[in-house]
């Protein structure tokens, strides 16, 4: 085999492993859950402070990151 002809192999080997990798891994769904809990934590404080505009900023991106893992979305009133 020539060195032309082996990277032409090592080639077609990468390829074939990046194209079946289209899931998502494990750290970065943890990572979402992590920012889900923290933008709670932080519309929580919003309402607290009664701070209606960062209350629908994080309500959005609550909504938004529910989507994004599969989960029903809250209803906000």
């Amino acid at each position: 085999m020539t060195l032309v002809r082996k990277n032409q192999f090592v080639i077609t080997i990468m390829f074939k492993f990046t194209e079946q990798k289209n899931e998502k891994t494990d750290y970065i769904i943890g990572g979402d859950w992590t920012e889900l809990k923290k933008t709670w934590d932080k519309y929580n404080k919003a309402k607290d402070d009664q701070d209606d505009a960062k209350m629908e900023q994080f309500a959005k991106k609550i909504n938004r990151l529910q989507d994004k893992l599969g989960i029903a979305k809250t209803i906000f009133s």
